[in-house]
């Protein structure tokens, strides 16, 4: 299950792919780091600013994602122009987004 949690009140957001635990953190871009599993497949993606955009094609020919995920998938649940409350965090469940040729 992907998850999506919002952090406004630290201007940060995650991404969870799996539920495998981390065993290292790769930085991206100054506001993207990937966390990576023991099988060296995406565990989550952290943003670190709620205006980062997700570097697809960067993250596509450098890491390996789970079963029926991808780096273009992150991009269609992510966008960096979504307003966000000041209750404080948010986290939501991400349906599966159907992957289209």
């Amino acid at each position: 299950m992907i998850t999506l949690n919002v952090d406004p009140t630290v201007g940060a957001a995650y991404i969870k792919l799996s539920d495998e635990p981390i065993v290292e953190t790769v930085e991206v871009t100054p506001s993207v780091q990937v966390d990576l599993g023991a099988t060296n497949t995406v565990v989550g993606v952290e943003l670190l600013s709620l205006t980062a955009e997700i570097p697809v094609e960067a993250l596509d020919s450098s890491f390996s994602f789970p079963p029926f995920t991808s780096a273009q998938m992150l991009s269609r649940i992510w966008q960096p122009s979504f307003t966000y409350g000041s209750e404080g965090q948010g986290h939501a469940y991400v349906p599966p987004v159907l992957q289209t040729a």
